[in-house]
């Protein structure tokens, strides 16, 4: 949710995703392809068969703006 209100709170990869269609119990599963040597890396998550996957995320900010909006 922190993320959809300021993705600037992380740092993300885009990757290749498929839809896992052998059988077994992964079938329908979104797969990433986190290999090094995966075809060129997508830039544009609003591609299709392209997924934004936070890499880092800036945890310290976040509680920072937590603790303020409730006031403590």
């Amino acid at each position: 949710m922190a993320i959809a209100v300021d993705p600037g709170l992380a740092i993300y990869r885009h990757r290749r995703v498929f839809v896992e269609t052998g059988p077994g119990r992964t079938r329908g599963s979104v797969i990433a392809d986190l290999a090094s040597n995966a075809s060129p890396v997508p830039l544009d998550p609003a591609a299709g068969g392209v997924m934004g996957m936070v890499d880092a995320f800036d945890i310290d900010a976040f509680h920072a703006r937590l603790l303020e909006a409730v006031g403590a």
